[in-house]
């Protein structure tokens, strides 16, 4: 049905909270239907995605979960008006939503929810599908943006930088200071330490990787014909390379399944993935300094690392040593494994730590005492931490986890949660 001219406010007034269906069809706006709203956000401004790696820790299965969504989203809108506005953690956008408009509760954000804040009119210079600018290293800038963003999510850390931080430069000096920066951080393992998946990793080096479409280069002057095939070949080349992967390593995970029902995002209270990059990259730039002070921050990272490898090895030795030693004492035997308890922040049971077949297995309880939640999950990484662990120091125990607390400053307030699990039992299965 056609909407007359003038009608358009008393259009929208018919159907309180509902979402109206509207088309443009020869030039004209139609509309095709009222439909119950999916979800209801909040009358506020979204949050951008820079902001949220801010202020929030996400999962390993929240950030894979958004890397799927992005990267699948940037394959299928690839040759649309969609992509005439940049694809950046500044464009990106999440709305907080109210389960009930009457209810007055505080909205929700979700990280398997990302909107894309457009303007549409003149296309952006920097958001054409290739890059004639003299100088720049990756010539496809939609594929570097996805590429710059997955580098973000993985690491929990926007990586814009402004004109003041930085001194005057050429745009093409700016587009190839930020694609080496994301290679830079792509490339350390110790900020990729709770999302470690080759496959995700990949997904990053491929949209890095300025070679990715050699196999269909964009070539300027040929027919229409020639740039829709080509078009197409590298839409199939961003597939295979970045999305699949990613779809893949979702699937393997079992998480492609619970897409849908990821939790919400929760402020951490003290610590953030900011301070964690930014301490890490510190110790990057003392490296990469002068001779000498590349020594010296060598020297100390070596020792701490070489006195942990110590300490679990003598652990191991001396469980080898017990386990022979109970063996000998009584051949044949095969007594219940010991349960060990760990009452912190919580377990991320997806982490890829416990994919190990004689890891994952040992997890054998689990309980709640802060939300109630039946999901394994750890909002800080403290918990998880300290159950890899203590499974490293006692090899043959079954592991029982309590979450009581939120994150590692809430744990000494915690007492009464500590006497609630005073009740649990932990049984093993």
């Amino acid at each position: 049905m056609q909407v007359d001219q003038g009608q358009f406010c008393n259009l929208i007034s018919l159907e309180a909270n509902s979402r109206i269906c509207l088309t443009i069809q020869d030039g004209r706006l139609q509309k095709s239907g009222f439909e119950p709203l999916k979800q209801i956000v909040e009358h506020v401004p979204g949050i951008s995605l820079a902001n949220i790696l801010e202020l929030y820790h996400l999962t390993a299965k929240m950030k894979l979960a958004l890397a799927y969504i992005l990267a699948q989203s940037v394959w299928q809108y690839y040759d649309s008006h969609w992509m005439k506005t940049r694809w950046t953690s500044e464009t990106i956008q999440f709305l907080k939503e109210c389960g009930n408009i009457s209810a007055g509760k505080q909205g929700k954000l979700f990280a398997w929810k990302p909107y894309l804040s457009v303007r549409f009119g003149d296309e952006d210079p920097e958001s054409g599908e290739f890059s004639d600018v003299d100088g720049e290293i990756h010539r496809y800038p939609r594929i570097r943006a996805l590429g710059v963003m997955l580098v973000e999510i993985g690491i929990g850390l926007p990586l814009h930088r402004s004109d003041e931080e930085r001194p005057a430069q050429s745009l093409a000096a700016k587009i190839n200071d930020d694609l080496l920066l994301a290679i830079q951080y792509s490339k350390n393992e110790k900020l990729w330490r709770d999302c470690d998946y080759p496959n995700f990793l990949g997904a990053v080096n491929h949209c890095l990787d300025p070679g990715t479409f050699a196999l269909a280069p964009c070539i300027r002057g040929v027919g229409d014909k020639e740039e829709a095939e080509g078009l197409k070949q590298r839409r199939n080349i961003l597939y295979e390379k970045v999305v699949f992967p990613l779809e893949e390593l979702l699937h393997g995970t079992r998480w492609m399944e619970q897409l849908t029902a990821i939790g919400p995002l929760e402020t951490p209270a003290k610590s953030s993935a900011v301070q964690l990059v930014a301490e890490q990259s510190s110790a990057d730039d003392a490296v990469i300094g002068p001779p000498q002070t590349r020594k010296a921050a060598k020297k100390t990272i070596t020792k701490s690392e070489k006195e942990a490898k110590r300490w679990l090895s003598r652990m191991q030795r001396l469980n080898s040593e017990l386990a022979k030693t109970s063996q000998r004492m009584v051949p044949g035997s095969s007594s219940a494994r010991v349960r060990i308890a760990v009452l912190d922040t919580g377990c991320d049971d997806n982490a890829p730590f416990f994919f190990h077949p004689d890891n994952g297995p040992r997890l054998k309880e689990w309980k709640d005492w802060v939300d109630g939640s039946d999901q394994w999950q750890d909002c800080h990484g403290h918990g998880t931490h300290l159950v890899s662990l203590v499974m490293k120091t006692a090899p043959e125990a079954h592991i029982c986890v309590a979450r009581i607390a939120k994150s590692p400053d809430t744990l000494l307030k915690a007492g009464e949660n500590v006497a609630k699990v005073s009740h649990f039992t932990c049984r093993a299965i």
